[in-house]
């Protein structure tokens, strides 16, 4: 079982996001680059449809992003909101951020914390404005933790 800190939920940059930008800023760039070249010399068709090409393969690739940047936009609000649920956890505690684990990535009932070797079970409420921690054993004690 794997518990999670607080800067790996602030810290879940993905770095295939990145690529896909550049590959996508540099797709737009050659494409600008054969558009220019096709309008200097409309005598040659292959400019034109390599533009074409590089056109509808630009509106493609932006499509494709756009709908994988709605999900990660709603992954990233519920990793936000657990990430501020920890602090308050740590603040009902009186402990520092850095000691607090949980077992799930978004914010969910019956998710497991791990507070100063000790584990707790969530229990949240129906309008999920107030939570109890009640502590509990797991039977299989193999966990790691993840920063």
């Amino acid at each position: 079982m794997s518990f999670y800190g607080i800067h790996y939920l602030e810290n879940r940059g993905n770095i295939s996001d990145m690529i896909k930008y550049i590959v996508i800023f540099a797709v737009l760039i050659f494409f600008v680059f054969v558009f220019i070249r096709y309008l200097r010399s409309r005598i040659q068709s292959k400019y034109r449809d390599l533009s074409l090409i590089l056109f509808l393969s630009l509106l493609f690739l932006i499509g494709m992003q756009y709908s994988e940047y709605r999900q990660a936009e709603a992954q990233d609000e519920s990793f936000s909101q657990m990430a501020g649920f920890l602090h308050t956890v740590a603040d009902q505690r009186g402990v520092s951020v850095d000691k607090v684990y949980v077992n799930s990535l978004t914010l969910t009932d019956e998710a497991l914390f791990l507070i100063d070797d000790q584990y707790y079970v969530l229990h949240l409420s129906n309008d999920r404005n107030s939570f109890r921690l009640e502590p509990t054993y797991l039977t299989n004690t193999n966990t790691t933790i993840e920063e």
